[in-house]
């Protein structure tokens, strides 16, 4: 029943002010009923009651299935201003201006999030799989050029990996899985991967050691 739950949340909110977790809730309820330009004031608040970096990395989920791209663009762009130094601010805009079909604006604001928290994979997986809509070379090349500056970034290796054997570049991609599966070699899912794409190119030994691995754990 969100009419009612909205309406006493209201009332929760007016009697505690101070509440984060009224702000919170009352916030959560506008948007899931697609009064977004109403959440903002109190989205303001539950940024400046808490910690802004973490405020931020839950609106990418808070707004997953408002349909109004759009207005959700305009809310977050609101919020964003006032903490033009905080990277996951910058994360949350771009994935707004995802959501709302703004490609260019997206690609911008993840930019501006790796600049401001180098070394960060987030953005960066973002970028590479909006860079891949258009060129999956332009994408290659981004994550090639990341992974040569910080080259323990292994969710970047893993997504540059997939992304070589999807564009069936299997010799290169042996090597990415290779060294992903010796930095864990407790992942049996990177090793049974590794082991496959070994065979594919026909490296038996290595691949029957990748396997053999993957079975034992």
């Amino acid at each position: 029943d969100q009419k009612t739950a909205l309406e006493v949340s209201k009332i929760w909110q007016e009697l505690e002010p101070d509440s984060p977790r009224a702000v919170q809730t009352l916030a959560v309820l506008l948007v899931a009923n697609g009064r977004i330009e109403e959440a903002v004031p109190q989205l303001e608040k539950m940024l400046a009651n808490g910690d802004p970096a973490d405020g931020f990395m839950q609106l990418p989920g808070l707004f997953s299935t408002t349909q109004d791209g759009k207005a959700v663009l305009k809310a977050v762009s609101t919020l964003v201003a006032k903490y033009p130094e905080v990277a996951e601010a910058q994360y949350a805009l771009g994935h707004a201006a995802l959501q709302a079909g703004e490609n260019g604006q997206a690609l911008e604001a993840l930019k501006r999030a790796g600049d401001l928290k180098p070394g960060w994979e987030m953005p960066v997986l973002m970028r590479g799989q909006i860079l891949a809509k258009t060129s999956r070379a332009d994408a290659l090349a981004y994550f090639k050029s990341f992974l040569d500056q910080y080259p323990q970034s292994r969710d970047a290796r893993l997504a540059y990996a997939r992304m070589l054997v999807s564009d069936n570049q299997l010799i290169e991609a042996g090597p990415q899985f290779a060294r992903l599966s010796e930095e864990q070699p407790e992942n049996a899912e990177i090793a049974l991967a590794a082991g496959l794409l070994y065979l594919q190119i026909s490296r038996v030994d290595e691949a029957e050691q990748l396997l053999t691995r993957a079975v034992e754990l």
